[in-house]
C-alpha cells in the first residue's frame, strides 16, 4: 500500500511539473533525445567537428551539449539545427557541411529527420 501511495505522489509531481512549463502530457511524451554514437566507419551520421575531436549523433530529437570550438557541422543523412549562444541557430541539410569560422561553443543539437 505504501508503494502505491508513493507512486501516486511521484506521478502527481511529474504531471504538475509538466503542466507548470506549459506542456501537455502528449508534448512531454513526444520529446526525444538524440544519442551520441561511434563515428568509425560512418559518414551518414550528424557530426560535429571541433579542435577537441569529432562527435557523431543519431536518431531524431534534441540534446543539450557543451562542444567547444566547433569548426564544422555535417548533416550526414539527416537534417537538423545546431545552436550556440554566440552563433544563434544554424540549419544543416543532408550531405552538407556548415563551416563555422568563429569556432563557437554549441549548446544544443537537433536532428529533425531525413
Amino acid at each position: 500500500m505504501k508503494k502505491s501511495k508513493f507512486a501516486a505522489k511521484v506521478a502527481a509531481v511529474l504531471v504538475g511539473a509538466v503542466m507548470a512549463v506549459g506542456l501537455t502530457a502528449s508534448d512531454a511524451w513526444a520529446m526525444r533525445r538524440i544519442n551520441d554514437v561511434d563515428c568509425v566507419g560512418h559518414n551518414d551520421y550528424y557530426m560535429t567537428l571541433s579542435v577537441t575531436g569529432n562527435t557523431c549523433w543519431a536518431d531524431n530529437g534534441s540534446v543539450g551539449v557543451t562542444l567547444y570550438q566547433v569548426a564544422e557541422v555535417y548533416g550526414g543523412n539527416n537534417t537538423g539545427t545546431a545552436y550556440g549562444p554566440s552563433l544563434g541557430t544554424i540549419s544543416v541539410i543532408r550531405w552538407s557541411y556548415s563551416v563555422l569560422t568563429s569556432r563557437p561553443t554549441l549548446t544544443q543539437l537537433t536532428i529533425t529527420g531525413r
